[in-house]
């Protein structure tokens, strides 16, 4: 792979660890939701089995958790420290990362650790034992304290995973309003991929495009990097350009994720568009929606369930911040998108293929009482696990673990988890831990969805990511949407 940001850590450089409880590192992670299962498993395996304690906010599993704390014992050299993360998106990670952004909703660390210590400020609830199952039998593990009134944390963040390159984010991030000093933000704070054997990535993550769940089977099974280009571009296409069926009048909708998203840089950019370029979002309505959140003080309506039918939306609203920081907003309409994965995925879980009224951005073939809306997104092939909606071919070729390693499948980059290459840096057993968790990341977790399984051989196919080793025959030449290329391997 071709190393974006290569930069030494000098030896006057400023050394901070991370943060202290009594005496111990404290270390935070922020950024990608769609590879939380392999960051989440690596965690837990570089520490002592059986010395390894965890709680998590999850309305489903550890692996698939929005914020956890974890504490224990770190094989590499016997110290102990508590990891915490709350997964803010990919872009919002590093932006976070390079600014110093307060991020507000970690966990609190508990008055004093397991064993015999580890309760949860503000509940009642200790930190459990924790063990990641790589055979995906123990999905849940640890202590669940999802929906208790949990203590938070400010502070800003000690490490990011992203799926995105930082040289990506900041020409995104310049959108926003202000956006310019934004990115000089990013790029006057370079950041560095952790790890000792890690060749400036941690893996790779693998995306699809999906179509959502529909009343009747559509006319159309592949999404092509030209319709892509289009969807991103204008938010709706007919569907006679993706089934060739000369169908106008009715139309597919694209289902955006917001601007914090490495999954919305790498799919825009695959379909080369994005980085700056015009975009169109919208929101959605549903009766029966089953599934909803707050953002912004709106509540977004998400379908959830096949139950909950599209009945039409509008262009998403304007003056919507980045996920951490309101500071940075896009004022324009139909630019944002819903908040992480998860709500993509429980969109796309409704059934569309549905006549349908738009208030806002209607197409202009599109017909408000007559015309059909049918939904498609892209997602990680996590967030997707193969079980939302129904995958698209991408120029005619399935998504496979073969087919990133043979270079036929290209909805695919390079994780990366940065921590700060400049003042404050990483020292002691943080910037241990971080290297360890990069390591194990890279040589075994890449591949772990969303139920703790970790498997590279392609069986699996709802891994977050590929393992990133001598079976991958082709590397990309830069950043995200740039050309596959032999790698020598």
């Amino acid at each position: 792979m071709k190393r974006i940001l290569n930069f030494t850590i000098a030896a006057f450089a400023v050394m901070i660890v991370a943060g202290s409880a009594f005496g111990q590192a404290v270390v935070r992670i922020a950024g990608s939701t769609a590879f939380r299962p392999s960051a989440t498993a690596s965690i837990m395996d570089i520490f002592v089995p059986g010395q390894v304690w965890c709680a998590y906010d999850s309305s489903s599993t550890t692996y698939k958790a929005s914020a956890a704390i974890f504490y224990g014992k770190l094989v590499s050299n016997g110290n102990f420290v508590y990891v915490k993360t709350f997964w803010t998106g990919s872009m919002a990670g590093t932006y976070d990362l390079s600014n110093r952004s307060i991020i507000t909703k970690w966990i609190a660390t508990p008055t004093s650790p397991p064993p015999g210590g580890g309760v949860i400020p503000g509940t009642a609830v200790a930190m459990a034992l924790c063990t990641h199952d790589a055979t995906g039998g123990t999905p849940n593990t640890g202590a669940a304290i999802h929906g208790l009134a949990y203590t938070l944390e400010s502070i800003a963040p000690d490490a990011a995973f992203s799926d995105s390159d930082q040289a990506s984010v900041a020409p995104a991030i310049k959108t926003a309003t202000g956006g310019a000093a934004f990115a000089n933000t990013i790029t006057g704070n370079p950041l560095t991929d952790a790890g000792t054997v890690t060749p400036g990535t941690v893996g790779i993550v693998s995306f699809v495009w999906t179509a959502g769940h529909q009343v009747a089977a559509l006319p159309y099974s592949n999404m092509t990097q030209q319709v892509a280009a289009a969807l991103v571009k204008t938010g709706a296409v007919p569907y006679g350009q993706l089934a060739g069926n000369g169908d106008l009048s009715n139309y597919v909708f694209i289902v955006s994720r917001n601007e914090d998203s490495g999954t919305r840089i790498d799919a825009n950019a695959e379909a080369q568009t994005g980085f700056g370029q015009g975009v169109t979002t919208y929101t959605f309505n549903f009766s029966g929606s089953t599934t909803n959140y707050v953002d912004n003080g709106t509540t977004i309506q998400t379908g959830g369930a096949a139950t909950a039918t599209v009945t039409g939306g509008f262009k998403w609203l304007g003056n919507w911040p980045l996920n951490t920081d309101p500071s940075v907003s896009w004022a324009a309409l139909g630019h944002s998108g819903y908040l992480g994965g998860g709500d993509v995925a429980n969109v796309l879980k409704s059934t569309g293929d549905t006549v349908s009224t738009f208030s806002t951005g209607k197409p202009a073939g599109f017909t408000n009482g007559v015309s059909h809306a049918a939904l498609i997104g892209a997602l990680s092939t996590a967030d997707q696990a193969n079980s939302v909606g129904t995958r698209l071919t991408y120029n005619g070729v399935p998504f496979s673990v073969a087919g990133i390693q043979n270079g036929t499948y290209t909805l695919w980059d390079f994780e990366h988890y940065y921590i700060r290459s400049t003042a404050p840096v990483l020292a002691g057993d943080a910037l241990q831990m971080c290297n360890d968790l990069a390591d194990e990341v890279y040589t075994t977790d890449a591949p772990t969805n969303g139920n703790g399984k970790t498997d590279n051989s392609g069986v699996t196919v709802d891994v977050a990511g590929t393992l990133y080793d001598s079976s991958c025959k082709f590397t990309k030449s830069g950043a995200e949407g740039s050309y596959q290329l032999p790698n020598g391997n």
